[in-house]
């Protein structure tokens, strides 16, 4: 009998935890996004908080999903973006943030490796592989960081010290120069081209 009771309060425990574990998926980073045309924020850094707090002041972020990926914080910082929990490098978590469609991709840099351009870089190859449309940006200690031109197609860097200068002076994150127009979700469906291929 005490073994039943025993056996009983475990399984009601199990799927207790299970349930909740369930519900906060959200919360918990485990949900698949459906988002398209979002932003996707890679790594949950001190600039990308800084960047989630100046999307509102940059029309072409403005009203679009904010989707972060990070093993950096275990639960949802904010109640108005959508969490993925996994590290950024990793094809599963890309594709539950539904990296593909999305149109702006910010990789900061994590400075828990040796070498976090070159970490950074990797992610960004990575991105390049899942997603042939976004406009990507790419925090690097040094701007002149070797390999970018590896990459499949050019990105817009970042330097670490030209982000902290900006938010010491309580500037935010400037991307106002650099960010290329693109449709929102619910706009009128019409062809957009990027700065490079009017050049080329």
């Amino acid at each position: 009998m005490l073994g039943g009771i025993y056996c009983y309060t475990v399984f009601i425990s199990l799927v207790h935890d299970h349930v909740r574990d369930y519900l906060n998926r959200d919360q918990l980073g485990t949900a698949s996004v459906s988002s398209r045309n979002h932003i996707v924020i890679c790594e949950y850094t001190a600039f990308a908080d800084e960047l989630i707090q100046s999307i509102p002041e940059h029309p072409e972020l403005a009203d679009r999903d904010i989707v972060v990926i990070t093993d950096l914080v275990g639960l949802k910082p904010y109640a108005h973006i959508q969490f993925v929990r996994g590290v950024p490098i990793s094809p599963e978590a890309l594709n539950r943030a539904n990296i593909a469609e999305a149109d702006y991709i910010f990789v900061f840099s994590n400075v828990r490796f040796t070498d976090p351009d070159l970490k950074t870089l990797h992610i960004t190859s990575r991105i390049h592989r899942l997603n042939e449309k976004a406009q990507i940006f790419v925090e690097l200690q040094a701007p002149e960081a070797a390999h970018q031109e590896l990459l499949p197609r050019p990105v817009v860097p970042l330097a670490t010290t030209d982000l902290l200068r900006a938010v010491i002076a309580g500037e935010g994150v400037k991307l106002s120069s650099h960010l290329e127009e693109r449709p929102k979700p619910g706009d009128p469906v019409r062809n957009v081209e990027s700065p490079q291929a009017k050049t080329s």
